[in-house]
């Protein structure tokens, strides 16, 4: 089976999405696809290359850059960037089309991009998207990959980021609708929520996506919708009203855990040595890049709250990119810099899960965490909010535990105090990986596969 992916970023460094989709195309190169990727990542304007998944090994590239081209392609019509975006997709025979374009306010010519075939026999098609904002580039993309998809001959086209001529879309990070109400939850004022979401309406690139996003999710729309958990089917009825018929649920997923017991007990001393813990300190890790949308500052004052408590030896490492100057300085108003260590983005995230005695991650929103599945497959007792579409595998108190606020500090600091029992963290680290199969990411990847197959496979019925 031909499946083209569209996703306009694969940088695992932006974030779970993007981490996410990287390893569920691993997968279904395993599962036999023939799988053709449409995406920015890889372009001049990406800060730093692609890193891996942890625990999985970073492909070779086995074709060479394409040459820059003198051919113009086409774009179909829109009005909707007011600058003027070079575009260029590199298809596999590194060649673009031959058009005149009729857009109103925008025109397009190649420059250079490439198509990359991995060891794995995955294609990436990197496109250039060149404009003097980010609307205009995202849309520019977005016009490029609809005409390349269109006409190359693929059973399936599965759209991560929205494509029109999409048969699947599964937005991995949720709905942009339900993305901007949980960022505007971030704000405690209403009068400054209220100005906030009145600035939105100038923020032209979220319009773009909002509008897009209403055109798939519309009555009128044959693509079928995956979501990654209960709290996505949720977000597409509340939002956009999409019918149960053309919803399908495929749950997030992850790979497993199956570093050996020495291995992990070195991780665990090696990593306590480094950053100065001891073993009769409570380690909690929390991993995280968008450290306010994750709730990081409410685990700050959570902390606090235990320390003031006199609740024992507590310690915390934030594992992520982000800038955690303001954070560290609002630790030390609180008096617990020396119980916290913020040790940037790191690939020994899974090193970090064996170290600690648990995690918490304390987001204001999450379609469905990637690092609470990682973590309660490494057998971590996991702390989230009900805001986290992966707090549906977790029986509070059984095999973690969910609050309903990331606000409610209190809250998180009692669920963290229950946990410094060992035995009480042994007991819910155990319960926590039974749900290993439940989550993987190789079943998620065969059900996509048999969501495809019915979708063929109604053609012909047809």
């Amino acid at each position: 089976m031909k499946i083209a992916v569209v996703s306009e970023w694969l940088d695992s460094w932006r974030g779970g999405a993007e981490t996410s989709t990287r390893l569920f195309l691993q997968h279904l190169v395993g599962q036999g696809a023939e799988v053709h990727v449409f995406t920015r990542s890889g372009a001049e304007d990406s800060p730093v290359p692609m890193p891996e998944p942890s625990g999985t090994a970073k492909p070779r590239l086995v074709t060479e850059r394409s040459a820059p081209s003198t051919t113009t392609p086409t774009s179909t019509p829109t009005t909707t960037p007011t600058t003027t975006p070079t575009t260029t997709l590199i298809s596999s025979t590194s060649t673009p089309s031959t058009n005149t374009s009729t857009a109103t306010a925008s025109t397009e010519t190649p420059t250079s991009g490439a198509t990359v075939t991995m060891d794995d026999g995955m294609v990436v098609h990197t496109v250039v998207a060149d404009a003097m904002s980010r609307t205009g580039k995202s849309s520019a993309f977005a016009r490029a990959v609809e005409g390349a998809v269109a006409g190359g001959g693929f059973d399936i086209v599965h759209a991560i980021t929205p494509c029109r001529h999409a048969n699947v879309y599964q937005p991995r990070g949720g709905t942009v609708a339900e993305s901007v109400e949980r960022n505007l939850a971030l704000r405690e004022s209403g009068s400054v929520r209220s100005l906030k979401r009145y600035a939105n309406r100038f923020n032209f690139k979220q319009q773009s996506m909002l509008q897009l996003e209403a055109e798939l999710f519309s009555k009128e729309s044959p693509t079928t919708v995956v979501a990654i958990s209960d709290y996505v089917v949720k977000q597409l009825k509340d939002h956009y009203a999409v019918q149960d018929s053309r919803i399908c649920k495929i749950y997030n997923g992850v790979n497993a855990d199956d570093t050996p017991a020495e291995v992990r007990s070195e991780n665990r001393r090696a990593i306590r040595a480094e950053f100065g813990v001891g073993d009769d300190e409570l380690l909690v890790v929390s991993v995280a890049h968008n450290f306010r949308l994750k709730g990081v500052p409410r685990w700050i004052e959570a902390l606090g709250l235990l320390v003031a408590r006199d609740a024992g030896k507590v310690r915390s490492v934030v594992v992520g990119r982000g800038d955690a100057g303001p954070l560290e300085r609002m630790a030390s108003k609180l008096r617990i810099a020396k119980s916290l260590t913020f040790v940037g983005a790191s690939d020994r995230v899974r090193a970090f899960y064996h170290a600690a005695d648990l995690m918490v991650h304390a987001t204001y929103y999450d379609p469905c965490s990637r690092v609470v599945l990682e973590g309660m497959v490494s057998g971590l007792p996991v702390v989230t909010t009900k805001w986290d579409g992966s707090s549906e595998m977790i029986r509070d108190g059984e095999n973690g535990f969910v609050v309903d606020d990331p606000g409610d500090v209190e809250g998180l600091a009692d669920c963290v105090e229950k946990l410094r029992d060992p035995g009480v963290r042994e007991r819910i680290g155990k319960e926590a990986e039974k749900i290993a199969d439940q989550v993987s990411m190789s079943r998620h990847a065969l059900e996509m596969m048999n969501l495809y197959e019915r979708i063929v496979g109604g053609r012909g019925a047809s």
